[in-house]
């Protein structure tokens, strides 16, 4: 049974580790609700290294002063993308991330999705998507593709979304591993009774011949 845990915990590990997204989106719009420099009017990718830098950002973000996500920045940085300035409102959505550990840089893959109707004053501000990054990246790159349709759900978001099924779908696993386990070497000790049972019963049976 001890091993059969320990074998459960080594899967859990293992697969909590390698099926968390490279990204995961916090927050997005139509709108940035704060002012973006014109140095952002052809779209572009800020990165964010520490909690200060973050604090600074997220007020511009921030609902009834709710505070930012905390993020071990030793291991992870958060990036705000800003879509290029259009007459038109859109919305983002990341395709793809591109990490180059050894440049410790990204490449972001992100779909605008253009409405179709021009929207007054989206000249304005341009549309946002605040996403945290699982590595100590120093910068990063966005290829933007235009999209004329409605935003839909990629497989890669569908992967990010419910961080609880991911989790409950690796402890189910586990469990079923751990099941598993325990009753094959339930199985191996009733075998191994059997073969002992069956050789002292033969003992005693070439005991009791020898003695007639």
């Amino acid at each position: 049974m001890t091993l059969a845990g320990v074998v459960m915990a080594l899967l859990v590990v293992t697969l909590e580790k390698n099926s968390q997204p490279v990204s995961t989106i916090l927050e997005r719009g139509e709108r940035f609700p704060g002012h973006v420099s014109a140095k952002y009017d052809a779209g572009a990718v800020l990165v964010i290294h520490d909690s200060k830098q973050l604090r600074d950002f997220w007020q511009f973000v921030a609902k009834d002063d709710t505070p930012p996500p905390s993020f071990d920045f030793r291991s992870c940085r958060v990036v705000a993308v800003f879509a290029p300035r259009g007459s038109t409102s859109a919305t983002l959505s990341i395709s793809k991330v591109l990490l180059d550990e050894q440049k410790r840089s990204a490449q972001l893959q992100v779909r605008v999705h253009r409405s179709p109707q021009p929207s007054p004053g989206a000249l304005e501000e341009p549309a946002y998507l605040i996403a945290v990054i699982r590595a100590p990246i120093q910068n990063a790159v966005t290829q933007f593709e235009i999209s004329e349709s409605p935003q839909k759900k990629s497989l890669y978001e569908l992967l990010q979304i419910a961080e609880c099924w991911r989790l409950a779908l690796i402890t189910t696993l586990g469990i079923l591993l751990y099941w598993g386990v325990s009753l094959m070497f339930r199985i191996e000790e009733a075998r191994w009774l059997i073969i002992r049972c069956r050789d002292l019963w033969k003992k005693r049976v070439t005991g009791s011949s020898q003695k007639c």
